[in-house]
């Protein structure tokens, strides 16, 4: 990704790497005589390395403030200010056409790298972490949940509702409430090395706390990975909800504007598995479905059930809005740990 030329810029970047990876194990000098060529792992280290090395990122974050191409313009000025490739440069970037190249903007870099999208994050090159396991823990709560299909046709639930003591403990799996199951689920995907005994407050406050192991995302057009938790709590009363993302698509669709012309719309479907109980009308369904239990449930991203969650209940409590949060970094590596004491609690993170 990034072509490094020169002993002195391989041990600049190396430098880099060292200080903001530490953990990384990657040499810029010998992994790609032994590998036969660097992993895309390694290659991005290289890149990030880079923009680390002459802060880039500082120019970066004039998005939006200035134009396109007054950003790419002073990014171009470090990276090499003499170039003629210039105006191609800024095509690539935004799209649009320079003599003979021309570059749809769906294809351009800022759409593709989702640029408009990512939020400042000051965090190290180490914070990308890949050792979770996302899909053993999606594995695990299909086998916990039945359909929303399955439960309008009355088909038990093979995990019903309940807020009870048995949290932590395998035995305990038979009952869940929506703030256990993910917990739980957390452990699965192996974010702590035991099951956390958290309710939706702590859940949601630990994200507030720890945003490197539990990366909240505040912009309201994010859409959501596999393996991200969904979570809002009640202010003034009770504990909130919260439910682990599984799947997420778009679907394009016809309907007639208000001038009754055909107009295309994109829908949004998050499909979640939740312990829940309450009485709602997921997507694809006719009619309001009573659930209590653990069920793999279809919303549309902006419904009241997500992202369109109101700020007060139906009781006139103050609840937080509802975001998606990205479980980060492996127990190996930071495990996360609840201590209870008299009538409160703290957060312990044992870093390795």
């Amino acid at each position: 990704m990034l072509q490094i030329t020169g002993r002195e810029n391989y041990g600049k970047i190396q430098k880099q790497i060292d200080q903001q990876a530490p953990d990384s194990g990657f040499n810029v000098f010998t992994s790609a005589i032994n590998e036969k060529g660097y992993t895309p792992y390694q290659a991005a280290l290289t890149g990030m390395a880079d923009w680390y090395k002459d802060k880039m990122y500082l120019q970066a974050d004039e998005t939006g403030n200035l134009s396109d191409d007054k950003v790419v313009d002073l990014i171009i000025n470090i990276l090499n200010n003499n170039t003629d490739s210039r105006p191609k440069r800024k095509v690539w970037y935004r799209g649009g056409k320079e003599g003979k190249l021309s570059v749809a903007v769906e294809n351009s870099t800022k759409v593709l790298f989702k640029v408009a999208e990512c939020e400042r994050v000051d965090k190290p090159l180490d914070y990308i972490d890949g050792d979770l396991k996302i899909q053993q823990g999606i594995d695990w709560l299909l086998t916990k949940a039945i359909s929303q299909e399955e439960a309008k046709a009355g088909k038990p639930y093979k995990v019903r509702y309940a807020n009870d003591q048995n949290r932590v403990e395998e035995s305990g799996e038979n009952t869940m409430d929506c703030s256990e199951l993910v917990c739980r689920y957390l452990q699965k995907i192996e974010w702590s090395k035991k099951v956390m005994a958290g309710n939706t407050r702590i859940l949601h406050d630990f994200g507030e706390t720890y945003s490197e192991y539990l990366l909240k995302h505040d912009d309201i057009n994010y859409k959501p990975q596999k393996g991200d938790i969904f979570i809002w709590k009640n202010k003034s009363g009770g504990m909130g909800h919260t439910g682990v993302i599984i799947d997420y698509e778009e679907k394009k669709i016809k309907k007639k504007n208000e001038e009754g012309k055909d107009v295309e719309e994109t829908l949004e479907i998050v499909t979640t598995i939740e312990a829940i109980s309450s009485s709602k009308t997921p997507y694809g369904m006719d009619k309001t479905l009573d659930m209590k239990g653990v069920i793999k449930l279809k919303w549309l991203r902006n419904s009241y059930h997500l992202i369109g969650h109101p700020l007060k209940n139906g009781k006139g409590h103050e609840v937080s809005p509802c975001r998606f949060y990205t479980p980060k970094v492996h127990f190996s590596k930071a495990d996360k740990k609840i201590r209870w004491k008299d009538q409160g609690y703290t957060f312990e993170i044992n870093k390795k």
